[in-house]
């Protein structure tokens, strides 16, 4: 499928239990407020029965796993993924949290019941923590290797670039 832009970007339809064009599913869409320009990868599943919103440039990659509602702990509440976060592939997030504006939180982690990731941070692991990306000579990590790290693919530097300046844009 191709690649969607600022111009071409349309509201997916969505449907319980039903995948969406781009092969992503939600459980009680009417508790999920999607906002624009948003990008999900294939195979992730949203379960919005307590709410959530996702905000305008989030991108998610494929196979994470969002949950308003936890049955295994009854744990329930709201999330709140922020405008310009990135949640890179296989992570799951559980109720009652919130990835603040530019967030980025890496492959494969497990954000926990009531974490509130601040915005602009770099969060991964299991559970997820902060993390300082610092090269072996100690220096920060560049924002194009930061990015590669986090969606766990490779990205253009127009679409680094892009992001970047959307990011960047929203603290002024």
């Amino acid at each position: 499928m191709e690649r969607f832009t600022k111009e071409n970007w349309k509201q997916p339809v969505v449907e319980h239990n039903k995948l969406t064009k781009w092969g992503w599913m939600v459980s009680y869409p009417e508790g999920l407020k999607l906002g624009r320009l948003t990008d999900i990868g294939a195979f992730t599943y949203i379960q919005a029965k307590s709410g959530v919103i996702i905000e305008d440039n989030v991108q998610i990659g494929s196979h994470c796993a969002i949950y308003s509602v936890n049955t295994i702990d009854e744990q329930e509440g709201k999330v709140v993924i922020e405008e310009g976060a990135c949640i890179g592939s296989g992570t799951v997030i559980l109720p009652s949290t919130e990835i603040g504006r530019g967030a980025l939180v890496g492959a494969l982690s497990l954000v926990i019941s009531g974490t509130k990731i601040p915005p602009g941070e770099v969060w991964g692991g299991v559970p997820a923590k902060k993390i300082k990306l610092k090269s072996s000579k100690g220096e920060p990590i560049k924002l194009e290797r930061t990015k590669r790290l986090i969606l766990g693919r490779d990205v253009s530097k127009e679409e680094l670039n892009q992001k970047a300046k959307s990011i960047l844009g929203q603290f002024k």
